[in-house]
């Protein structure tokens, strides 16, 4: 066997930096590789990608503790941007810089528009000391929220009103949150909010953004301003309002009422009166009456006598 010389542990050494990376999958769609694989302050590595969404913008920068704290630890003034080809795939070079924070390093990977897509590759940073990273609770961070949906025909005769909340979070701990329980408040005007409890289903890994869609249900009736709050672990996380048109259907629905039902009650009232209303009994017909002809008073009547039909 041959004895590794210092001279052979350079070639090795150099042999090894110019091998890429083993390809990162990005959820499942979408994998990075990067060449080479670790390279000091001031050089230059090549990020290339492919199974990626077509069309998609993405930003890539190098980090520190493995973006477990988010873009606080990451050289954000060596950041790129690219966009995918049709095919999913890209190719961009990105800067060594030293991070904010000391290795273990990550090259990060994100969406910036399409579908949520985060993708971490190790990248030793050669010269950076290397930190355990030491474990701190998972906290979330609310990064956007919007309310969605509208009202339908329904609604206009006070059905009850629905309403998704989306919120897009960020774990900024180093432990990754396992189905959460969301606190999901609603109230109207001076009242106290009425609590429930939401659970998502799935995992939110440390410096990882994830879209909350939490479904809103409103009171019958509901118009006016409402206000929507979700909590986590007892800290509020986002709050929107929520503005509802009045039902004018069901101001219209009891004023028909206020003048169907009198006017009903009336007309039962009538049929009931005409029901006991004594009816007339007919008369009996009398005897026929002889119809003569008319004479006026003085005129003598003179017998009629018949004539012979035989001959003289």
């Amino acid at each position: 066997m041959r004895r590794l010389t210092p001279r052979r542990l350079l070639v090795l050494a150099l042999l090894l930096l110019t091998l890429p990376v083993a390809p990162a999958r990005a959820d499942g769609r979408g994998t990075v590789a990067v060449a080479p694989g670790t390279a000091a302050p001031g050089a230059t590595t090549t990020v290339t990608g492919s199974g990626w969404p077509a069309g998609t913008l993405l930003t890539v920068l190098l980090c520190g503790q493995n973006a477990v704290s988010g873009t606080d630890s990451c050289a954000n003034t060596a950041e790129r941007a690219v966009t995918t080809a049709p095919n999913g795939t890209f190719t961009v070079k990105l800067p060594v810089v030293a991070p904010p924070k000391p290795c273990p390093c990550v090259i990060r990977t994100t969406s910036v528009t399409g579908a949520d897509l985060t993708v971490d590759t190790p990248f030793p940073v050669l010269g950076v000391a290397e930190v355990p990273i030491v474990p701190t609770p998972a906290k979330l961070l609310a990064l956007t929220a919007e309310l969605d949906g509208g009202n339908g025909p329904m609604n206009w005769f006070g059905a009850p009103a629905h309403r998704v909340l989306r919120v897009l979070v960020a774990n900024l701990g180093s432990t990754a949150v396992q189905n959460p329980v969301f606190r999901l408040g609603v109230w109207h005007s001076v009242f106290a909010p009425g609590w429930q409890d939401y659970q998502w289903t799935g995992t939110i890994a440390p410096g990882v953004r994830q879209e909350i869609d939490v479904p809103v249900d409103l009171p019958f009736a509901a118009h006016g301003g409402y206000s929507i709050e979700l909590a986590y672990a007892g800290r509020q996380l986002a709050t929107r309002q929520a503005e509802l048109p009045r039902p004018w259907g069901v101001a219209l629905f009891w004023a028909l009422l206020y003048v169907v039902v009198p006017v009903g009650l009336f007309r039962t009232g009538l049929y009931l009166l005409d029901r006991r209303r004594p009816r007339a009994v007919p008369a009996e017909p009398g005897p026929p009456t002889l119809d003569l002809p008319w004479f006026a008073p003085g005129t003598v009547l003179l017998p009629v006598h018949p004539t012979s039909s035989k001959g003289t």
